[in-house]
């Protein structure tokens, strides 16, 4: 949902401003779909898609920036889906996401 996407976005931006970072946060959009945050660090790239929702839809435009780009891992930000990592990719809940930053 929109809140939930400007929660994380606000939470990025104040992450990256204190102390002043070098890593940068932006979006992926193509026909396909987009990816709603790609956070881009000195050695590393991690795409963050935010799912709202009771049943977890096709993620198909983060599995092809997962693989075109050939991640090492991604996040994928939930309602309220237990934490799991699968592969490259770690789920977390909203709330948990938001404590850890």
């Amino acid at each position: 949902s929109f809140i939930s996407e400007n929660l994380v976005c606000t939470t990025l931006q104040r992450w990256l401003r204190v102390p002043k970072r070098e890593e940068q946060v932006s979006f992926y959009k193509d026909r396909s779909g987009e990816v709603d945050f790609v956070f881009k660090g000195f050695n590393t790239i991690i795409p963050i898609e935010i799912k709202w929702r009771n049943e977890m839809p096709n993620l198909k435009t983060l599995h092809k920036v997962e693989d075109s780009w050939n991640v090492s891992q991604s996040i994928l930000i939930t309602k309220d889906q237990d934490l799991d990592l699968r592969g490259k990719r770690l789920s977390v809940p909203l709330w948990f996401f938001l404590l850890c930053f």
